[in-house]
């Protein structure tokens, strides 16, 4: 095969890789916008889940076990701060949810042993990060990005 040939073939295999696997995955599940837009007008406070978690619990500092350099700061107000290395590098506002259809994602696209989630909206960027809340104990906090990591912390105060 000459080169001219593997090049197109390697070329196709790439945008078929892509296109079915990230982009046709935004297509085929997610809500449209208007229909996010409705839910979330539809949306009531919800009463708190037998198992839910509240801000005093996740309130602190919170150090990574992973990677000690890694702090996340909770405020009970609902605002946070990210350091990494004693640099600010990020902060917003949390919050946390049980209905994360109500968020926009298809109901069953994630399995977590806990119906309880974190929501982090940046300050500056104003894009959302979720998280499910696996472990919120007076000493620990594990947190689980729903599209990856697991983030390990104790609690510094």
């Amino acid at each position: 095969m000459d080169q001219k040939a593997l090049f197109w073939l390697v070329l196709i295999v790439a945008v078929a890789v892509f296109f079915f696997g990230g982009f046709a995955n935004q297509i085929f599940n997610r809500e449209s916008a208007s229909d996010i837009d409705a839910t979330q007008e539809k949306e009531q406070v919800e009463e708190p889940a037998e198992n839910s978690v509240n801000q005093e619990e996740l309130a602190g500092t919170w150090r990574g076990i992973d990677d000690s350099k890694y702090t996340l700061v909770m405020e009970t107000g609902g605002t946070y701060e990210e350091f990494y290395d004693g640099t600010r590098v990020s902060g917003g506002v949390w919050s946390t949810f049980t209905d994360i259809t109500g968020k926009g994602f298809v109901e069953g696209e994630f399995s977590f042993a806990s119906d309880i989630y974190l929501e982090k909206k940046d300050g500056d960027t104003g894009e959302s990060f979720y998280y499910n809340i696996a472990v919120a104990s007076e000493d620990e906090l594990i947190i689980t990005y729903l599209f990856g990591d697991v983030f390990r912390f104790e609690r510094v105060n």
